[in-house]
């Protein structure tokens, strides 16, 4: 398997979200929020180190996680503050929580991952997945998780929402809100982090300190690549559906560097739809 690299040395790259014209905007989670053109990278954010997720809006504006969701211009531009903690209305004493990975579903529809750690320990605590719909006040969708990527199967009606340190994926309705199914990781050495589908019903799992990228179909391992790094997070390319992005970083001893790597798939992928905001 051959992969293409950008030749970058940077920290943990994460958020993934192609521009729609072959770039990319993502995360360096000891920075910001960066752009790559194909050749060239920009500073979009230059001062918010740990965002683990990125989304485009319908009208071209960038959101981006951290300790509030916000909306900025994709030339770094603040314009409203979309998705606060007290939003979440989620009580759990002991506990500081900081948004995660955001993806919007079909509907334009904002789900967004609640990671928590405990103040006294800075040990990860189950968070939550948060459903924020236009017009309307957040809801919390999963309890008791600990949140990374989420995607959507190719009709849309359910979301795939990694549960890295549960070491699990589970499958939620997006029309009812239930879980409808989960299958469990453990059969990787490695935790899952970033996630996304493709045309064939496959989920494709980058897997955290396992150094492996799993496509899974009905819950079994059918594919295993090893793109020679730590991948992150993944995204696949909505200017060319069988180019699969996936960002990198340094591994569990801080061995390595961030960099962006382009694997070319056999089977088309899902990209990312576009949230619908007021």
């Amino acid at each position: 398997m051959m992969w293409q690299r950008a030749g970058l040395r940077l920290g943990a790259l994460e958020g993934p979200i192609p521009d729609g014209d072959g770039g990319l905007f993502f995360t360096d989670l000891t920075s910001g929020v960066l752009h790559w053109s194909g050749s060239a990278l920009r500073t979009v954010l230059p001062d918010r180190p740990m965002v683990g997720g990125l989304c485009l809006t319908r009208t071209g504006d960038l959101l981006v996680s951290g300790s509030a969701v916000d909306r900025y211009s994709v030339d770094g531009v603040h314009v409203s503050t979309v998705l606060s903690l007290d939003d979440i209305r989620v009580d759990k004493p002991g506990t500081l929580p900081r948004f995660n990975d955001l993806a919007a579903d079909a509907g334009g529809r904002l789900w967004v991952g609640v990671i928590r750690s405990d103040t006294s320990s800075s040990a990860r605590v189950p968070g939550e997945v948060v459903l924020l719909s236009p017009r309307e006040e957040a809801v919390v969708v999963l309890d008791d998780i600990y949140p990374n990527g989420v995607c959507f199967s190719p009709d849309g009606t359910l979301a795939y929402l990694a549960d890295t340190f549960g070491r699990r994926v589970v499958v939620v309705s997006v029309e009812s809100l239930r879980v409808v199914g989960e299958w469990s990781t453990s059969d990787a050495i490695g935790h899952p982090d970033g996630i996304v589908a493709d045309r064939d019903g496959g989920v494709w799992v980058a897997q955290w300190r396992g150094k492996t990228i799993d496509r899974y179909v009905d819950g079994a391992t059918a594919l295993s690549l090893n793109p020679g790094a730590m991948p992150l997070s993944l995204a696949f390319d909505d200017a060319d559906p069988h180019r699969l992005w996936v960002v990198t970083g340094p591994d569990e001893h801080g061995d390595g560097a961030g960099d962006l790597l382009v694997h070319r798939c056999e089977v088309a992928g899902v990209p990312p739809e576009r949230a619908e905001l007021p």
